[in-house]
């Protein structure tokens, strides 16, 4: 059963790393997932550089299924409580890239809030007992998981508001400017309780990235560029006050261990 999963994590990467792959080079439908999201510009929308977020996603994932698949790691307990649900979040990405290539926006938000659930799911199995502090394991099952999470967070935002553009809805005669600042600092506050609720600095991290660059992208409106960097400021500063607090723990319990 152990070695079934372990396969199945394999190829379930497999899949995303190609089909990833064919939407830049071949491309799927003729369009790159860039040009899609230019097609369809938000004033949440990041400039592009921040999507190279992916590649370090998927150097993190593939450390991941190297980890799950080694012998003196594939059993232990946070990486058996993933189970299955990594498998079921390569085929939802997979979809979504299908989906959003060929401009089946409501679909895509569907299968996207899909796999937001599925990191949810998985993040849970993660942190449930945290019952070792291993480097590796940190380092291979944590972070990966989170830095995920964090950006399908920001991804979600996206994707509902590209929906909701395409839908043609008038946000009940809300200025659309307005509306990308209330989303951005929607998003702020969940990066910064959920990250010190966790705490978990790279989960933290990835909406600083997103932050900005969604205020380089929307340089030419000032209400949105300036929630942007603030936001960036803002969380950035409690991200490093998190990543202080988790060091200064970290040396407590290293030394109440040693002490006994």
């Amino acid at each position: 059963m152990h070695a079934l999963r372990k396969m199945m994590n394999i190829v379930g990467l497999l899949l995303v790393l190609i089909v990833n792959t064919l939407a830049q080079v071949l491309p799927i439908n003729g369009v790159t997932t860039g040009e899609i999201s230019d097609r369809h510009h938000t004033y949440v929308t990041p400039a592009g550089y921040v999507f190279t977020i992916w590649s370090v996603i998927y150097l993190g994932l593939i450390g991941f299924v190297i980890y799950q698949a080694r012998k003196d790691t594939g059993n232990r307990p946070a990486v058996e409580r993933i189970s299955y649900w990594f498998v079921v979040s390569c085929l939802l990405n997979s979809a979504w890239i299908f989906l959003w290539h060929y401009e089946k926006i409501g679909w895509s938000t569907l299968v996207m809030a899909a796999l937001l659930l599925t990191l949810i799911a998985i993040y849970q199995r993660i942190r449930y007992g945290r019952e070792s502090r291993a480097i590796g394991e940190y380092s291979f099952v944590q972070v990966p998981f989170s830095l995920y999470l964090g950006w399908i967070c920001v991804a979600s935002i996206v994707n509902v508001t590209v929906w909701l553009q395409d839908l043609g809805w008038n946000g009940w005669g809300i200025d659309p400017r307005m509306w990308a600042v209330i989303l951005l600092t929607a998003a702020g506050v969940l990066a910064v309780a959920f990250s010190y609720g966790k705490k978990d600095v790279p989960f933290a991290l990835v909406f600083v990235w997103a932050f900005i660059g969604i205020g380089i992208e929307q340089q030419a409106d000032t209400w949105v560029r300036n929630a942007a960097w603030l936001l960036a400021a803002i969380v950035g500063a409690a991200t490093l006050w998190l990543l202080a607090k988790v060091i200064r723990d970290r040396k407590r319990w290293d030394q109440s261990y040693i002490s006994r």
